[in-house]
């Protein structure tokens, strides 16, 4: 059964380096949340206190259901974890690996059975059960390692950087995969990457962390459109500045013929990127990009225009990024 999580004032200090301003955040049953941020922002360390795996400074709180669980070890917690490297055990074949949960829960050998054979359909990974580990692809082993994370019913289900160390195209298979399962299963959900790509796809709400905090949290399409700062506004997609400080994404710029818009530029450079053309062009001394459709080309130095619709223009909270 899924669970509610309260995440209360956790900070966390590694003797003077303090990692993690104190944080509050909370989970609805259910609920995927991403924390979404650069490498040693603080949010893999907020996933190891809700995990148990780091105790929160002094003051801080982890409920789960509003039972304090701060003190409760891992093992006891009721939460299925899946990192990066997968930690599968390379002596077991993908079956025993999946099981290995249950039976250190005391499940029966039927029960166990039972479930992983459940598992295994539910990956779609049936031609693999007796396969060892090292013969499995890294796509594979991220479905066994999730299917180890799910089998024995964890109450709350937690993903470190799942899909950093796949290529880009099974990467993005393997997010509609893991937002497929997540919908059908409805098990809260906390996962982190750096990501942005995977932070839209997957996020009820994302959390975005720099330094140690929390910048802004919103569902994916807030914190895309409605970014809190400039930081959270550049990290999510990128931007273009126009002299007059209007803020905008590339896509929402289009590129038309000359004195057709609201006004005209110089093409810097161009790349052909199968779905649309990215251009750099220069207005006023100031470089911005804008996209076009993908059968058009470009040469530097062309005159083009520039058009954009009123609402797609950022309006951030503050334009100052976290000191």
């Amino acid at each position: 059964m899924s669970v509610a999580v309260a995440i209360d004032r956790c900070g966390k200090h590694f003797g003077a380096t303090r990692a993690l301003e104190p944080t509050t955040l909370s989970l609805a049953p259910g609920e995927t949340v991403v924390f979404l941020g650069p490498s040693g922002c603080g949010k893999t360390t907020l996933l190891r206190i809700v995990a148990g795996l780091e105790a929160p400074d002094e003051g801080g709180r982890v409920l789960f259901d509003g039972v304090d669980v701060t003190a409760v070890p891992t093992e006891q917690r009721g939460v299925g974890m899946v990192f990066q490297n997968y930690a599968l055990f390379p002596n077991m074949k993908v079956a025993q690996n999946i099981g290995y949960g249950l039976r250190v829960r005391g499940a029966s050998r039927m029960d166990t059975a039972d479930r992983v054979a459940e598992m295994i359909e539910m990956m779609r990974i049936t031609d693999l059960t007796g396969r060892r580990v090292d013969q499995l692809s890294g796509g594979q082993r991220q479905r066994v390692a999730l299917a180890r994370a799910i089998a024995p019913r964890p109450r709350v289900l937690l993903l470190d950087e799942p899909l950093t160390a796949l290529d880009a195209q099974l990467r993005e298979h393997l997010r509609f995969e893991i937002d497929r399962l997540l919908r059908g299963l409805r098990i809260t959900t906390i996962y982190v990457t750096h990501d942005q790509s995977e932070a839209m796809a997957l996020a009820d709400r994302v959390v975005v962390f720099a330094k140690g905090r929390v910048e802004q949290v919103g569902r994916p399409r807030d914190i895309y459109h409605a970014p809190a700062n400039a930081f959270v506004a550049g990290f999510v997609g990128q931007m273009s500045f126009l002299p007059d400080g209007t803020m905008l994404r590339p896509e929402d710029i289009a590129v038309v013929a000359p004195d057709v818009g609201r006004l005209n530029a110089f093409v810097v450079s161009s790349q052909f990127l199968g779905d649309r053309v990215r251009l750099s062009v220069e207005v006023e001394a100031s470089t911005l990009f804008a996209e076009a459709p993908p059968r058009e080309t470009f040469t530097p130095g062309q005159v083009v225009g520039l058009a954009w619709h009123d609402e797609a223009v950022l309006r951030v909270g503050s334009l100052a990024a976290p000191a």
